[in-house]
Parts: structure tokens; C-alpha cells; sequence
């Protein structure tokens, strides 16, 4: 990475001059007074430097009355030569990666950079929006959820006639094949629940549909015009608008349900570095409903996997479909006419 490179090294107020960068360049100080995350990486061009510096390094450590933890150890080659040894330490193996987070980014095996650009771009996009994501498709504001709220203040209004009103506008960009496949959604829940979805004329509150970068929603009314992203034609299901318009409703993802560590067990170890927090489990108000796997709120078995393994496994039968965005289970249409008290 480093042979025949020259760089700078920037300041408050400056720069210094350009400086050969030596291929086996240490980051990280092995005499570092602190006893706990130390943290040493090695560019090297063959695998022998690298056992070698091991060892350096034990010895430097050991000295000091530390040491170097064979179990967090771990190197990759990029561009591997037929041949190539094993790295180890004190007799013993080192784990070999397939990637490797180097001064904060990721390094892929292959000599891509792949994961770390998308992971990038997805970071920037959201500043560009201006919103934080608490789960993939949910923008947080507040943290509330109408499931949840205090006095149901994140439910649309019911009107005097029984029905729920949700105005909504949809963006010109999209086509009529596009308008079409949104009204599906829309006909998805106002065929079987109170609530109706109508074409804004005055409201104050309505939810402005557009097709921006991916599928997002706010939770629940937020008040005003509330943006959700159906973008086309990569979100262009009837199930996908069906989804993210349950989120207007206030519905959050079946599988961060309260009680969901009966129903699934989730793989932490198989999701994406810094996508984590699309798993965490919520106290929610699960209206003496049972666990959904056929829910169009779940998520599906291999959601935010790192390396094409399941993130998500039901339980007890683990063969149980999850992730159907065909649209609403009926168990979903029970949920909305439970929380909105259709009919009553």
C-alpha cells in the first residue's frame, strides 16, 4: 500500500514537507504508559516481517509487564502469494481475516474497498437528508412511536364519522405505473381497516411522498408535511409503500418488538459493522397481539448480513418464512384496527 509513496503530514497551521512513507510503517506505539486498548497495525510485504514484529513486540510488551493478546491478534493478505505461510505468535496461529478495519476503515481481501465506500456513501446520504435512522427505514424524531406514545398523541385523528384520515401528496416524478403501485399500498390497508388515505386539499399534517434516496418513513404523525421516500424503481412494490405507510401509523419492525427474544434469535456476529442498531428491541405496546413471521413489518433473514449468513433465525422452527413484502399479513390488519379501535 505504502512502497514508493510520499505524503505530508498536516497540522493546525500547516504542513510539513513530502516524506518517503517506508513500507512497514507502525501505527500505534508499543511503549505507551496506558495498560488497556493499545492497538499496533503493520503494513507489510511478506508474512515472515510480520511474525517477526510479533515477536518484537511481545518481547517490548513483556518488558514492560504487558502483552499482546493472542486472541484479538489477527492479519490478512492482500494479493496472496502461492506459498504463503501462516502468521504466528509464541507457537500459535493468528487468526486470518478476510478484512481488516485499519486506521478507522475497512480493508477487503480482495483489494476492493467495496463495504467501506458503501458505508460512506449510506453515512453521507442521511446528513445530506438531514435525519438519523434508528432502524434502516425509520427516521428517528424523538424516539416515539405511536404504539408507545403518551395519550396516542402520534396517532392521526379520528374523524366524527369513525374513519382515519391520512392526507398524502405524490410527487410528479414518478410515473403512472409508479402512482399506481403506491395506491396498491394504500388500498392494502384502507381495504380492510378504518383508516383511508386521501389526497391532500388543506391539511396541515400529510404525508408528502417522493421518491428520493431508498425506502423511508417518519414514525407516526410528526405534524406538518412528513416526508417518505419510495424511491423508483428500486422501492416500487405495493408491499414496500404498504411497509413504510404502517410506519406512518406508528407501527415499528415486528422483529423489535419487546418480547421478540422468544420468537427469533438474532446473529449479531453476521450483521454489518455500524448497522447493529437496526436489531435493538423497543418496549412497545404489542396490543395482546401474537409474534408475526408473516408480518410485512419483518424483517427478512439475511437483513444487513455481512457476509451473505442469516442475521435473523426464527425459533423454534427455524425454517419458518420471514421477510414477505407481498403485503399485509392478516395479522397486520388486526394491529391497525386494534391501535386506531376500528369500529368502536
Amino acid at each position: 500500500m505504502y512502497e514508493r509513496r510520499r505524503t505530508v503530514v498536516r497540522y493546525a497551521v500547516g504542513q510539513t514537507e513530502e516524506f518517503k512513507v517506508e513500507v512497514g510503517l507502525q501505527q500505534g506505539s508499543a511503549l505507551s504508559p496506558f495498560l488497556f486498548a493499545m492497538v499496533m497495525d503493520q503494513l507489510s510485504e511478506e508474512w515472515e516481517q510480520v511474525e517477526e514484529n510479533l515477536e518484537r513486540w511481545r518481547f517490548a510488551l513483556e518488558r514492560r509487564g504487558m502483552k499482546v493478546s493472542r486472541s484479538k491478534t489477527e492479519y490478512m493478505c492482500v494479493n496472496e502469494r502461492e506459498g504463503s505461510g501462516t502468521v504466528r505468535l509464541q507457537g500459535e496461529e493468528v487468526k486470518k481475516v478476510q478484512e481488516f478495519k485499519y486506521l478507522g476503515s475497512t480493508v477487503q481481501i480482495n483489494g476492493e474497498c467495496g463495504k467501506e465506500v458503501k458505508k460512506r456513501v449510506q453515512a453521507g446520504m442521511s446528513r445530506f437528508r438531514g435525519y438519523a435512522f434508528r432502524e434502516g427505514d425509520i427516521v428517528s424524531f424523538g424516539l416515539r412511536s405511536a404504539i408507545s406514545c403518551p395519550n396516542q398523541n402520534c396517532l392521526w385523528p379520528k374523524s366524527v364519522d369513525g374513519f382515519v384520515y391520512v392526507p398524502y401528496t405524490i410527487s410528479p416524478l414518478y410515473d403512472n405505473m409508479d402512482r399506481i403501485t403506491i395506491e396498491m399500498g394504500m388500498l392494502d390497508i384502507s381495504s380492510s381497516t378504518c383508516v383511508k388515505f386521501v389526497p391532500r386539499t388543506h391539511q396541515a399534517d400529510f404525508v408528502d411522498i417522493q421518491p428520493r434516496f431508498g425506502c423511508w418513513s417518519f414514525l407516526g404523525r410528526v405534524g406538518g408535511p412528513q416526508p417518505l421516500s419510495l424511491q423508483t424503481p428500486g422501492c416500487m412494490w405495493s408491499g414496500v409503500a404498504s411497509h413504510e405507510l404502517m410506519h406512518v401509523l406508528g407501527f415499528v419492525h415486528e422483529q423489535s418488538r419487546s418480547d421478540r427474544d422468544h420468537y427469533v434469535n438474532i446473529l449479531w456476529e453476521n450483521i454489518i459493522e455500524g448497522q447493529k442498531h437496526n436489531f435493538k428491541k423497543y418496549e412497545t405496546n404489542n396490543l395482546n397481539t401474537v409474534y408475526d413471521y408473516d408480518s410485512v413489518m419483518h424483517y427478512g433473514r439475511y437483513a444487513f448480513s455481512e457476509d451473505g449468513l442469516p442475521t435473523i433465525i426464527p425459533k423454534p422452527d427455524p425454517n419458518i418464512p420471514i421477510g414477505q413484502r407481498d403485503g399485509l399479513s392478516q395479522l397486520d390488519i388486526h394491529k391497525i384496527n386494534l391501535l386506531y379501535e376500528c369500529g368502536v
